[in-house]
């Protein structure tokens, strides 16, 4: 074997071991379910892109070819990189995070395997890579089974989400789709017409349907979204075979029945999600959806009951309905390039929505693939993913000669099902991964050598020829370049951040026991580097107060862990301070409300609320909707004894939305400090609460009147918040005996 086929199977060997990525489960580091995927994914690719580079000198046949969709890629990959230099967080957008393993660095090992992939894979070895791809779908089951068997509701597997392992299979459902066409319909068909006998012979046919109906099952128990991804993109296959199949009359009569049958399915299903509005209602519809949904028989079968249970209604409130607007706005802010990746956290916490009070407080996606991209790469990004899909619609249906109609209308399928389901979810490492390949695949059968004499690529192809000949040129130049910058790649982006995962992980693990382990441990990750270290930062501020209250640090240590903690949030918030003293910052995050509010309330817990309010208004002015970072600044004003600031604030914050209980009865403490009963009582009214903050703040007023000698008043603040929260009338009627037993109750 020469050394061209060492290099293309060594290659075709990384391609296949990218498909184990889905199963990798690094329980030894901070988010397993993500980072060991995708260091593993980003360490294979750096491998065989590197021999790939040495490949292509010596095989012509291993060199990219043109099509629409490798251009798109290409540009879209180009464009995200700009939106993310020049958008508000340029080192967050480039490396992402370990709860997400995204951004640019993420695309650029996505480009990386697409380049390869449809350079290298051929045909026949693509139709192996589908079945080893159906192969581990089949494995993935077994373990959703067991899941299912230990009680767990909607599985997740390997992948450690229900909606992650849903994509998984929704892709693997459609590979098997092909796999049957390839290996069991086209086997047994002799003049256009299938046999019978050989295709009910045929046992891929009974292995491959029975693997589909169950991925189509568990697809069914974990997502509505994929469930419905999976519908859209059958409907779609069906009804392009029945349009465009000219070669066998029973395969459009077929399609057809399947497009009528899922069509019917869609409109009993419309008759749920709009039962609530008039035209349904009108017709009577709407009513009986209702009264099925209200039935004892679908309230038994949780997954029916949480696929039916959507509607127009229900929306109202719920976290897409009201993180979408935002994510709108934020386009209209930075409409051309966006914010840059992995930076809607900053759009999310500049118009957040107060009717989110019950939500997640830190969103840092849309939950809709396509206004994530609005956001993170504008206009031009956002056209550029989705002409991803036109471009490959196009290749697939005018380039793509060597593909049946059955194959098309299959892969346009899939890809309508993906970006269905994708409206109301992001993309994570696997899902991407498998993108890739479907846009791969599409190349490899409409990628083709652009025509002309003299065009710069035919002169490089020359160039690459002729040095490839020159085994002295490849061994002393080309092979040496391309080691040191494999070297280089594997690790700056993978071995120095598995090092600072590794000491996050073993810094939150020892903290407890062995504290001056994890201050070490904590000290290696802050200094190690890029990816990763905001959450070092926020697991070291959550560690530090931990320690400090704890009994097994000394004194010292103690300190120690503050000095750190105070030091890192610090230069996260502002930047290292250069030169040394000189008050001038370069880096950090200034304009991140999450890490305002972190360093405010860190120094709130230290003490030092006059500082915590610098940061705390920064928060604020960042977040003027977000009613938790008034509530910080109600407990720093109060502490301070501000108390016209602590109405003020808790005021602004009860307004925002009146609706949330936890704002009124905070407006409500302030007012009982402020004393201005007659305002408490005009938003109190007769309303009770089980709540003991309330009764409290009347505890702590009436304290003060009983030790100046006002017993009356101090008896009819405690009679006040008995009748707020009855259930504390036994411990307040008791306070009051003792007052007038003359025993002082509030010692």
């Amino acid at each position: 074997m020469n050394i061209k086929q060492i290099l293309k199977w060594g290659i075709i060997v990384g391609l296949f071991a990218t498909l184990i990525v889905p199963f990798i489960v690094s329980n030894g580091m901070y988010f397993p379910f993500i980072v060991g995927k995708a260091f593993a994914f980003r360490i294979i690719i750096e491998i065989i892109f590197a021999l790939w580079l040495i490949l292509i000198f010596k095989d012509k046949e291993a060199r990219p070819k043109f099509s629409w969709v490798a251009l798109l890629a290409i540009l879209f990959v180009v464009v995200m990189f700009i939106a993310d230099i020049l958008g508000v967080a340029p080192s967050k957008s480039l490396w992402s995070n370990f709860e997400r393993m995204d951004g640019w660095v993420t695309l650029i090992h996505l480009l990386m395997y697409f380049v390869v992939f449809a350079s290298v894979i051929k045909e026949d070895v693509l139709y192996w890579f589908l079945r080893a791809s159906v192969g581990l779908s089949a494995v993935m089951t077994v373990m959703a089974f067991a899941d299912i068997s230990n009680g767990i509701y909607r599985v997740s597997g390997p992948l450690g989400n229900p909606i992650y392992i849903s994509i998984y299979f929704l892709f693997n459902f459609f590979f098997i789709l092909i796999l049957l066409y390839k290996d069991v319909l086209l086997k047994c068909l002799e003049n256009g017409k299938i046999i019978a006998q050989k295709f009910f012979s045929n046992w891929l046919l009974y292995v491959y349907s029975i693997l589909a109906i169950v991925l189509a099952y568990l697809i069914y128990t974990t997502s509505r979204g994929v469930i419905l991804g999976l519908g859209v993109g059958l409907l779609i296959s069906a009804l392009l075979v029945a349009i465009f199949e000219k070669n066998n009359l029973l395969l459009r009569k077929i399609s057809a029945v399947v497009f009528a049958v899922i069509l019917i399915f869609g409109f009993a299903y419309s008759c749920f999600v709009f039962r609530d509005t008039a035209p349904y209602q009108a017709i009577g519809l709407g009513k009986v959806a209702q009264k099925i949904v209200n039935s004892d028989f679908i309230k038994n079968h949780g997954t029916i009951e949480r696929l039916l249970s959507i509607s127009l209604t229900d929306l109202n409130g719920q976290a897409r309905q009201l993180v979408w607007p935002m994510a709108i706005k934020g386009e209209i802010e930075r409409p051309i390039l966006g914010w840059g990746q992995e930076n809607f956290n900053y759009v999310f916490n500049k118009y957040y929505d107060p009717k989110m009070y019950s939500q997640e407080q830190w969103f840092d996606r849309a939950h809709n693939m396509p206004l994530d991209m609005l956001v993170a790469g504008g206009l031009l990004g956002f056209l550029l993913y989705l002409g991803l899909y036109f471009a490959c619609l196009y290749e697939l249906w005018r380039k793509g000669d060597r593909l049946s109609v059955i194959e098309k209308a299959i892969i346009t399928g899939l890809l309508a099902g993906y970006f269905f389901q994708s409206l109301f979810v992001f993309d994570n490492n696997v899902s991407f991964i498998l993108f890739f390949t479907v846009l791969g695949i599409v190349h490899i059968y409409s990628g083709r050598q652009k025509s002309g004499e003299g065009t710069n690529m035919q002169k490089v192809s020359v160039w690459m020829d002729e040095t490839g000949k020159n085994d002295e040129a490849v061994n002393y130049i080309v092979l040496p370049i391309v080691i040191i910058a494999l070297g280089a790649s594997l690790y700056f982006v993978n071995i120095k951040p598995i090092q600072t995962n590794l000491n996050l992980i073993s810094a939150v693990q020892t903290q407890n026991q062995y504290p001056d382990l994890s201050y070490n441990f904590f000290q290696k990750a802050v200094s190690n580097g890029f990816l990763g270290l905001p959450e070092v930062r926020e697991r070291l501020l959550e560690s530090a107060p931990a320690v400090y209250r704890g009994t097994v640090a000394t004194q010292d240590l103690k300190n120690k862990f503050v000095d750190l903690a105070y030091i890192q949030i610090k230069e996260q918030v502002l930047g290292k301070e250069v030169p040394a003293g000189s008050g001038k910052f370069v880096g950090g995050y200034p304009n991140d409300a999450r890490y305002q509010e972190f360093f405010g309330s860190f120094l709130s817990n230290l003490g030092d609320f006059n500082q915590a309010l610098i940061y705390l208004l920064n928060a604020e002015k960042l977040s003027p909707a977000k009613q938790a970072f008034k509530t910080a600044l109600v407990n720093a004003y109060l502490n301070l004894g501000q108390i016209d600031n602590v109405v003020k604030e808790a005021k602004e914050s009860y307004e925002l939305e009146t609706s949330y209980p936890e704002t009124k009865i905070i407006y409500g403490v302030a007012l009982i400090f402020a004393q201005d009963q007659k305002t408490f009582d005009a938003l109190w009214g007769n309303a009770t609460t089980s709540d003991q903050r309330i009764p409290s703040a009347y505890m702590a007023i009436a304290k003060g009147y009983y030790e100046k000698g006002v017993i009356s008043t101090a008896v009819n603040l405690l009679r006040k918040g008995e009748k707020i929260n009855p259930n504390m009338t036994t411990q307040l009627e008791g306070m009051i005996s003792s007052i007038y037993k003359g025993i002082n109750p509030f010692k």
